[in-house]
């Protein structure tokens, strides 16, 4: 029991940084974009 809910968690945190991740290279990609058609 103990290990399918430490997976469960595992899964959940590795989720968000995923999301974080996506979200900072969005923005990374927006600022590249920026400066390219300035």
């Amino acid at each position: 029991m103990k290990q399918s809910t430490i997976t469960k968690e595992s899964k959940q945190v590795l989720a968000k940084v995923k999301e974080r991740l996506n979200l900072l290279h969005a923005k990374y990609r927006n600022q590249q974009n920026g400066r390219n058609t300035i």
